[in-house]
């Protein structure tokens, strides 16, 4: 890690999770008058089995390549790319989200918190979607091989268009 990034980090181990906090503010203010208006995004190489992502900065995108996982969270105010990933379980608690050529087994979404999501050249074998109000999506057959639908409340709705592909539709 730079050591200008180094002042601007917080590391700390609990029990078995490792918390790498970086303090947005406090890299405006390194680089206020520097001409520079901070930095661009922070790679880290992460080997673990569960791991969670909190992005609270809006305008910087949560990019995560090529890991492999039981479980992978995100929780981002920016947007979120996902790609290259095989993952039993991935879970995404907010923001706009894409996947590409990815390997799941479950994605669980929240639709009243992720506000659009686009998936690309992935195999998922169970999608399960949850929401309290009411919600709109397209779906490929290819995205995904079940699709279910957990309402928070009464009142939910999930409006789905289907493409050309021939589908089942299953009701419990």
């Amino acid at each position: 890690m730079p050591n200008e990034l180094k002042k601007c980090t917080r590391i700390k181990v609990d029990k078995d999770t490792l918390f790498i906090v970086i303090d947005s503010e406090k890299i405006k203010s390194s680089y206020a008058g520097k001409g520079k208006s901070g930095i661009d995004g922070v790679n880290y190489l992460i080997y673990a089995d569960n791991v969670d992502f909190i992005n609270l900065v809006p305008s910087m995108k949560t990019e995560i390549n090529g890991l492999h996982a039981q479980l992978i969270r995100v929780n981002s105010e920016g947007d979120v790319k996902v790609e290259s990933c095989i993952a039993d379980r991935l879970e995404s608690a907010s923001g706009n989200l894409n996947l590409k050529n990815n390997r799941l087994k479950q994605l669980n979404l929240d639709l009243d918190k992720v506000y659009d999501w686009k998936v690309e050249n992935c195999q998922i074998e169970e999608e399960n979607l949850s929401g309290s109000n009411t919600h709109y999506i397209k779906t490929p057959r290819s995205e995904t091989k079940a699709l279910n639908w957990h309402p928070k409340n009464k009142d939910a709705r999930l409006n789905i268009e289907l493409s050309a592909d021939s589908a089942r539709l299953v009701f419990k």
